[in-house]
């Protein structure tokens, strides 16, 4: 059986974790300094959160060197003894794969600006209408409108989050081919695999204008489409190579397209997660359907918004729980509690 089947992954958040130092800020010596703890709890894989070098706009999300770890957290020689250290205990790395946009700090971007550049199309470059429209109507998870004016290259960049993160282009084969190295970089480094950040949006079949909706307008054209199950099975060759894992992190997916993400024979990936963020009256259409599709679905609500009437009618649809922000510890840990209760 595949070791991650049965293991416990536990994340670490690094910045939070243990400061080594005393600077205020948790670093790669303090989860050295933990691992031992780490191990008696049973723990068998840390899923790091990004340890890359980047300008923090978005907790590390925003990424300006795949192959550096950000100084607040420490050295690559830290980084290294982490790997041999976590082994010595049965411990496997589990690294965050940020791979649909990168900062605007990278040097593929800052190259990108230059139309002659090799790195000219890494990214979405579009001009705007001559009425100063912008190239289309998305509007990204962020809530706001997903192009920016680069007063440098004269055009407009696409990104479905921050302004600072700049969407890639796959449809260019050399950001794929600068994908594959940066697997091969780490897993050399003796990582066990990847968690794929927002994996199921890479690629952007077209960028003609959406059906506008109350979330993600534009949505259809990048959610889930089929050129993503290509450049999965293009990752899974490099993985299969080193025997690593890769679980992804989706967004607005059915069960029926998570399948197809993960399913055994089509060689993508190992298993995905879901996250369903939309606003309540979306979610309630989301819960039949997931319920319609597998009636012993576990749904708990984690909602900061919503009527006491809405949430009601959420439990009625299937949802198990709701748990309502600002987060209650206990409540949590009775809901776990709840789900894990006689199970070996």
């Amino acid at each position: 059986m595949e070791w991650w089947k049965d293991a416990i992954i536990y994340q670490i958040y690094p910045r939070s974790f243990q400061d080594s130092n005393g600077d205020g800020i948790g670093d790669i010596p303090g989860i050295i300094s933990r691992l031992d703890h780490l191990q008696e709890l049973g723990v068998g894989a840390l899923w790091l959160s990004p340890v890359y070098k980047s300008p923090n706009a978005d907790n590390g999300y925003d990424i300006s060197d795949y192959r550096e770890i950000n100084p607040e957290y420490g050295s690559m020689e830290d980084m290294e003894e982490l790997i041999r250290e976590a082994g010595k205990r049965g411990i496997r790395i589990i690294m965050d794969l940020v791979v649909n946009h990168t900062s605007t700090d990278h040097y593929w971007f800052r190259s990108s600006r230059d139309r002659t550049s090799a790195y000219a199309d890494y990214y979405y470059w579009r001009r705007g209408g001559a009425d100063g429209s912008l190239p289309n109507n998305w509007t990204g998870f962020f809530g706001e409108d997903c192009w920016e004016f680069d007063p440098e290259r004269c055009e407009y960049y696409l990104h479905l989050f921050a302004k600072s993160q700049a969407d890639l282009n796959y449809h260019n084969p050399a950001v794929l081919e600068e994908v594959k190295d940066i697997l091969r970089f780490w897993l050399r480094k003796g990582v066990a695999g990847f968690r794929c950040d927002v994996i199921n949006i890479l690629w952007k079949e077209s960028l003609d204008d959406g059906k506008k909706k109350l979330a993600l307008t534009g949505g259809e054209h990048y959610l889930s489409r089929e050129g993503v199950h290509e450049i999965l099975r293009q990752l899974r060759e490099v993985l299969d190579e080193y025997g690593a894992f890769a679980v992804g992190e989706t967004v607005f997916v059915t069960p029926e397209q998570a399948g197809l993400l993960c399913g055994r024979d089509r060689r993508e990936l190992d298993m995905v997660f879901l996250d369903i963020v939309m606003p309540v009256k979306d979610g309630h259409s989301a819960i039949a359907e997931i319920m319609e599709v597998n009636p012993k679905a576990d749904i708990v609500i984690v909602s900061s918004v919503g009527t006491q009437a809405q949430l009601r009618q959420a439990i009625q649809l299937g949802a198990k729980d709701f748990i309502q922000k600002p987060l209650n510890v206990r409540q949590i840990e009775s809901i776990l509690k709840s789900r894990f209760e006689g199970r070996e």
